[in-house]
């Protein structure tokens, strides 16, 4: 493998995305939990515009 090709796979982008959620109810053995879309939304837009450096 070429140099060329072992640095551009280390520059991959990352594929984590923060996920959001609100325990709605736990009973010891179950729990249920709520996911706003606008919440997520909200958040995978602030870590997209942190991770750019802000802009």
């Amino acid at each position: 493998m070429r140099l060329r090709e072992l640095l551009s796979d280390m520059h991959e982008p990352s594929t984590y995305r923060p996920f959001v959620y609100t325990v709605a109810e736990d009973d010891g053995m179950n729990v249920t939990i709520e996911v706003s879309e606008e919440e997520n939304a909200q958040v995978l837009c602030s870590y997209h515009n942190a991770s750019k450096g802000g802009r």
